[in-house]
């Protein structure tokens, strides 16, 4: 918006200057006709300095507010680097320590499961024991009884052993479903740990494409800026020139009629001097 000021208000200044060189020439004309005109190009000179000198400082300003602007996001993403790192950390102590209770778990309720076992176990061969007694007390009336209860006995031992498999099957895909949810939120997390990555890069990359945009196109300004100039200063230096040939031509013109006027008041003069 500055420079937009600068390029519509730099006519009005140039001609402003340029006709009151005109003015003191015309007033008061100097020897050989060219020190007012080196003044007034002087004053445009001290001009065209002092707003370079402030454009120059708003383009340094700007410059150096994109610098902070840049450090503050280059802090920023340093920050939130720092706290997905911690976070990942945090995240895995928390997994090992789920895991390292279930599996604290799962032990405890085997052991649990093994010593009830053991415990049915001991009554079983408590029971064989006392069968053994009584069988022996009276084999022939309980061979058939013995072995009923030993086929018992055996679906009860399949039975139990087919129960401990199943559990075993269970705490295995239970582990397993474990272990998958797990990975399957570390898998989330790196990828959204990887977007949001890029994410930033991406803008960071935007950021310097703008900067680098905006510095060719401050350059391209002041390139058309400084043409404008050249090309009004050489017009004006044009009409000025064609505004002092205009002037001695009409001050030739002047004198030419002021000698013609002197001769024929001499020759009047000279004719009454003879009569």
């Amino acid at each position: 918006g500055g420079s937009g000021g600068d390029f519509s208000g730099t006519p009005r200044i140039l001609l402003s200057t340029m006709s009151t060189a005109n003015t003191h020439a015309t007033a008061t004309p100097s020897p050989g006709g060219t020190s007012l005109y080196d003044a007034g190009d002087g004053d445009f000179e001290e001009i065209m300095r002092e707003r370079n000198r402030i454009r120059k400082e708003r383009e340094e300003y700007h410059m150096a507010a994109l610098k902070v602007q840049m450090g503050r996001l280059e802090d920023a993403l340093a920050a939130e680097t720092k706290r997905r790192v911690d976070a990942t950390t945090a995240l895995d102590e928390l997994a090992r320590t789920q895991i390292y209770e279930m599996e604290q778990r799962l032990r405890k309720q085997l052991q649990e499961e093994n010593q009830g076992l053991q415990d049915r176990l001991g009554a079983l061969e408590e029971r064989v024991h006392a069968l053994e007694q009584k069988w022996m007390k009276d084999s022939n009336y309980q061979v058939e009884l013995v072995q009923n209860k030993a086929a018992d006995l055996g679906k009860a031992l399949e039975a139990i052993q087919e129960e401990q498999e199943a559990e075993r099957k269970a705490r295995l895909k239970r582990e397993g479903n474990l272990l998958q949810q797990v990975e399957q939120l570390s898998k989330e997390f790196e990828e959204r740990w990887n977007q949001e990555r890029n994410d930033r890069t991406h803008r960071v990359e935007e950021l310097q494409d703008q900067i680098v945009r905006h510095e060719a196109r401050l350059a391209m300004e002041q390139k058309r800026y400084e043409e404008r100039i050249d090309a009004e200063l050489a017009s004006l230096k044009q009409e000025l020139a064609e505004e002092v040939e205009e002037r001695q031509v009409q001050d030739e013109e002047i004198v030419a009629a002021l000698n013609r006027y002197t001769q024929q008041l001499q020759h009047s003069l000279s004719i009454l001097s003879s009569d």
